[in-house]
C-alpha cells in the first residue's frame, strides 16, 4: 500500500484535471477505513459558488482512472470522492440516467 503522500501525488492531478472545469476550488486527500473496515481513500472536492453542474461521467471516469493508476502501483484501495460547495452544501452528484418523460395520470 502506498503512503498517503504517494497516493496523493497520483490522485490529485487526475481528479483536478477532471473537476476544474466544474469549478473545483480545493481538493484534499485523506486516508481511512470505509464502512466495511477496508482501507480507503477519501478525496474531498470543494467547488466555487455558482459552479457549473458537475458532469458525473467525467468524475466517475477520473476516479476510475486514479484507482487504476493506484492499482498499477500495488495499491487496491477504493477512492471515495465527496463533493461540496465552499459554503458546505453537498453538490448533487447522483447518477440518474436520462429517461423518457413520464405521462401524467389523470
Amino acid at each position: 500500500m502506498l503512503t498517503k503522500s504517494q497516493a496523493e501525488e497520483i490522485i490529485s492531478p487526475i481528479l483536478r484535471t477532471a473537476l476544474e472545469p466544474f469549478g473545483l476550488n480545493t481538493l484534499t486527500i485523506e486516508t481511512g477505513v470505509d464502512h466495511d473496515g477496508d482501507p480507503s481513500i477519501y478525496a474531498n472536492a470543494t467547488y466555487k459558488p455558482k459552479a457549473p453542474q458537475l458532469d458525473i461521467d467525467a468524475y466517475i471516469h477520473a476516479a476510475n482512472s486514479a484507482m487504476q493508476e493506484l492499482s498499477s502501483k500495488g495499491d487496491e484501495r477504493f477512492i471515495y470522492v465527496r463533493h461540496f460547495y465552499v459554503d458546505g452544501d453537498a453538490v448533487p452528484d447522483d447518477y440518474a440516467p436520462k429517461s423518457a418523460k413520464k405521462k401524467k395520470v389523470a
